[in-house]
């Protein structure tokens, strides 16, 4: 195993576990089995171009970002809007993920937006003791968690166990938009 190897094996794990995917969900994504990703992981095999590039538009970065040199730790980090991660939450809706991820970090801030009267998927928990706090920049947002359901309109904002399946929905006149926190324990 050489150090590019490693670095982009420990890239792509660093990745796929920010991004909350097995290796099977990142090889249903990506159109790369599975052992070979896992291989890749722990710097047992190098990766060509094209396995690459299917691992970095499953997970939603550009190549570069797999294949870039570890380096100490920055005062300031920088993500650039073409790097945000987007995922489809549902039919008309979807989730960008703000910040550079920090693996120390226990903390997730992400951007969302819904067209009018569509609603996400059913989200999974996001692990024992998460909470989630959600400021509505503009629209109206439904939010249920279990059997409690609450509207949270532009300006308001509120605070929910997110290590509970949780649904969103447009229930105003336009475009809902939103900031979204996520804490986990």
């Amino acid at each position: 195993m050489n150090e590019i190897e490693q670095t982009i094996g420990r890239r792509v794990r660093q990745l796929r576990q920010s991004a909350r995917l097995t290796l099977r969900d990142l090889a249903r994504r990506s159109g790369v089995s599975a052992a070979m990703i896992s291989e890749v992981e722990r710097g047992a095999k190098s990766p060509t171009i094209t396995l690459l590039s299917a691992v970095a538009a499953a997970l939603g970065v550009s190549m570069a970002r797999l294949v870039q040199a570890d380096s100490p730790p920055k005062a300031i980090t920088v993500m650039r809007g073409i790097d945000h991660r987007r995922i489809s939450i549902g039919q008309g809706a979807e989730a960008k993920y703000l910040a550079p991820h920090v693996e120390a970090s226990k903390v997730t801030f992400v951007y969302g937006e819904m067209q009018h009267g569509a609603e996400s998927d059913l989200i999974s928990s996001h692990g024992a003791g998460s909470i989630e706090r959600t400021y509505v920049v503009h629209g109206s947002l439904e939010l249920t968690v279990g059997s409690e359901t609450a509207v949270i309109d532009a300006g308001d904002s509120c605070t929910y166990a997110g290590d509970r399946p949780h649904r969103l929905a447009n229930v105003g006149d336009g475009v809902v938009a939103w900031f979204n926190v996520i804490e986990r324990m």
